[in-house]
Parts: structure tokens; sequence; C-alpha cells
């Protein structure tokens, strides 16, 4: 049975539990072989002729069959006799039951029955047994996911203080620079009216002054002014195209850590989007990858701004980590009923079947050491989750794989004020 992927918010309902039952009336011997056949059994459940549930645990009928003559007292008789005499009344817990609280309350159960496996019982009536190993497993994996979250929190709260810096030391000296281009601008354009009224006055210079003229027309041609005036304002545009770029860089960065909706807003996720990509788009070049953009429009979408495009960036990131060079990296949102969809769709090398299941695990990698933390998709299935949302993917071994993030266009109030915030 496969590990589950446990988040905060995860519940009994989400571990493996198991269904075999029989009734108190089979021989001590069918259980003993059914335990036997399957070792991955934590026990059997009895159900009584009263309507009433017991459990046989593996490691209590094990430890009684090991005393002398127990397998002739229990092996050709009832299961009854054995839980007269070893039974206990089992710890049965809701599958809606928090796993830390789960964890605490079956530890607090009297040896030597705290690591005895627990029932756990759905709305339907259903019931499984849960192994009280898986349950602590869940529990230590969930103190790693918590862990996860505590960086995230970290990570944008230490991001928005860089960005609120950055953005306040660049635009302080943009802004007097851009300033005085303008101005600088405006009086080219009369040092160039000027400059051509003295060039008429050159026929009466070289009358009166013949060496003067001589020398002003040396330095006309070694400077070549026709060249230097003409290209002045060819030269201004483009430092005015250049500060105009420093402006919408540090307005990408202000929007992507959302520096002011640090709190739940109603956003239009194509904006994120395409401020994710915008900070991003320097690294898909040095890899000589192209970012395309297809973006449908989408009603306002109730979300923490910040940490959708935290998602954004992270299946961006992988994505071109994924892609040789020369290929394409496509994002793509559309809207379907009450739900919009993103896509993150790379060509790069795919995801083998053997790990699939472990993709969102916090801190598991497929990238060589030291070129990642394993924690991307895990903060990502995360924050996705926080919102109500779901995230999956699809992939194919040497041609990419294809990451999907499903939002709920009116997230429920509950999921509201659960949703951690940026610390």
């Amino acid at each position: 049975m496969t590990s589950p992927f446990i988040r905060p918010g995860s519940t009994l309902g989400d571990l493996p539990s198991h269904q075999a039952q029989f009734s108190e009336d089979a021989l001590g011997s069918r259980i003993v072989a059914a335990l036997q056949q399957n070792v991955d059994l934590p026990g059997i459940i009895v159900r009584r002729h009263n309507g009433a549930i017991a459990i046989v645990s593996r490691q209590s009928l094990f430890q009684e069959m090991s005393i002398q003559y127990s397998r002739e007292v229990y092996l050709g008789r009832p299961i009854a006799i054995f839980l007269r005499s070893r039974g206990s009344e089992p710890l049965k817990l809701p599958a809606s039951t928090p796993i830390n609280d789960a964890a605490s309350t079956a530890l607090r159960r009297p040896q030597p029955t705290a690591y005895e496996p627990l029932l756990v019982e759905w709305e339907s009536n259903r019931v499984g047994l849960l192994d009280m190993h898986v349950l602590l497993q869940a529990q230590s994996q969930l103190l790693a996911a918590t862990h996860v979250a505590m960086l995230q929190n970290e990570k944008l709260a230490s991001v928005g203080q860089l960005a609120a810096g950055v953005a306040h030391e660049i635009n302080n000296p943009l802004a007097f620079v851009i300033n005085n281009n303008a101005v600088l601008r405006r009086d080219v354009q009369a040092l160039r009216k000027l400059i051509d009224l003295y060039r008429r006055g050159d026929d009466a210079l070289a009358a009166q002054r013949p060496e003067l003229k001589r020398e002003i027309d040396d330095l006309v041609e070694r400077i070549d002014l026709p060249y230097t005036t003409e290209n002045l304002d060819h030269l201004l545009l483009r430092s005015t195209e250049g500060l105009r770029r420093i402006q919408e860089i540090v307005q990408n960065l202000r929007d992507f850590v959302r520096l002011d909706q640090s709190d739940f807003h109603s956003i239009d996720l194509n904006e994120g989007i395409e401020s994710t990509v915008n900070i991003i788009r320097h690294r898909a070049q040095a890899r000589r990858v192209e970012i395309t953009l297809h973006l449908s429009p989408l009603p306002q979408v109730a979300c923490y701004p910040a940490r959708m495009n935290q998602v954004f960036l992270n299946l961006l990131s992988n994505a071109i980590d994924a892609s040789p060079e020369g290929a394409a990296v496509a994002v793509r949102s559309s809207r379907e009923e009450s739900i919009a969809c993103i896509e993150v769709v790379d060509a790069g090398c795919g995801i083998e079947p053997a790990v699939r299941g472990r993709i969102f695990e916090p801190f598991f990698t497929t990238k060589p050491v030291g070129s990642g933390t394993g924690l991307g998709l895990s903060v990502s299935y995360g924050i996705v989750k926080d919102h109500g949302g779901e995230i999956d993917f699809e992939s194919e071994v040497g041609r990419g794989s294809t990451f999907r993030v499903r939002l709920p266009l009116n997230m429920p109030v509950a999921r509201r004020e659960i949703a951690p915030q940026p610390a």
C-alpha cells in the first residue's frame, strides 16, 4: 500500500486502512491464516452478534500464540474465546479526525495497547482498521509539511521586504533621472537650433576670422558634428526606453509579491501570471527557452495573490529546468464553469512513472544534488489546497509534462478563514 501525501488539514480518512473482517464465530486458525497471508494487515476487524465491533491485533494474537498450549486453546475455537481473555475496547475515531489529534488520543491509551491499531469510522458506518505505525508516520510527515509551510511564510516575508527595499531604493533615483532625461531632451533641441544658427554665420566668420573658422572646422570634423547632432535624439530615446524598462521591472517585482495585497483579495489571475512571467523571463532566455502565453479572459478569483504568484513561479521554474534549449513553455488559462484553470506545459524530459506518486512530497526532487530543494511542488500543492483548489499533472517520458491548477471562482468562507497568511 503506497504512502499517502500528507499536508496540513489531512485527517484519518486520508490514510490507508484495512477492511479485513470476520464474524466472532470464525475459528482462530482462520484469523491466523489471514494475517499470515497479508503481512500488511495490522489486525482483523471482528463483528459481534450484538452489532458491536472488536479487533484482534496482529501483535497481541501472535504474542499469545507464542505461549505454551495457546495454539491448542485458540486455533480450533471461535475467535470470540480469544477476545474474552485478551480483548479490550478498541479505539474508534471518526474519519474526519485530524491526524495530530488522532495520534495524541491513541498514544494516551494505557500500555500495552498504546500501539494497537485503531478503528476509523466514516459517516456511512463503514469502518477500517488503521495501523498505528502508519498514523505515526503520517504525523511525522505532517510535521515536515508544517515546517515547509513555515519556511514558505518566512520566504514570502523576506521576498516582500526585499522587494519593498529594492523598489524604494530604485524608484527615488529613477524619478530624478527620468526627469533629468526629459529636461535634457528639451535642452538638446534648443542647442541644436543654436548650433544651426551659428553655422549660418560661417561665411562671415571665414571673412573676418579665417583662423577661428579653420579651428571650428577642425573640431566639427573631429567630432563629426552632423552625425553627433543627428544621433543625440536616438541616444536619448534609447535612454528613455531603458528607464521605462527599469520602471517595468520594479513594477513587476511589486506585482509579483503584491506588497499591498498580502490579504485575501479578488484578483485577475492573468495579471499575476503575466507579472510572474516577466520576473522569470530572464531565466528562460538564459536557457534559450521561450515562454508563450495563451490567456483567456477570467473573472475575478478570490485568493492570496502573493501565494498564487508563488505557485506560478514554482511551476514555471520547473518547466524551464526540464526543457531543452530551443524549446517552449506554454502557459494557458481558461474557465471551466465555476473553475479557473491554469496550465503550464513543457516539452521536456517528463517524469518517470516510478516517482510520480512522490512528486508533491516535501523535500523530494528529481533534480541533481544542489539544483533543487524539493519544496517547490510541495509548497504549491499546499497553497492550492488551502485555496480549495486542485493541482495535478500529466507526463510522458521524453515528451514533457503538463501541470494543471484548478481554483474555484467562489472560494468557500471556511477556506478563507483557515488559509495561512504570509508572516
